[in-house]
């Protein structure tokens, strides 16, 4: 999937898929972002391009980020499946 610390989206193609999913507090909302864009074919690679992300995540740090990660990924796997 394309993180959403580094994407780029057509407007128009994101309003067409719905844009985000406003269930998703917070995690993973990219994610599904990613596989409505697929199921469209408007999602792309674009290999030539690439970026650095520091990544900091907070959600081994304490309970409660974990806990809306937990409930962000029940829901996208519920919703797409493990394929």
């Amino acid at each position: 999937f394309c993180t959403g610390s580094f994407s780029a989206v057509d407007t128009a193609a994101f309003k067409e898929v719905g844009g985000f999913d406003e269930h998703y507090f917070m995690y993973e909302e990219d994610a599904d972002l990613t596989q409505k864009m697929r199921t469209k074919g408007k999602a792309y690679l674009v290999p030539q391009y690439t970026a650095i992300h520091a990544w900091h995540r907070a959600a081994h740090r304490s309970l409660k980020p974990f806990l809306w990660q937990l409930r962000s990924l029940l829901r996208y796997f519920s919703k797409w499946g493990f394929a």
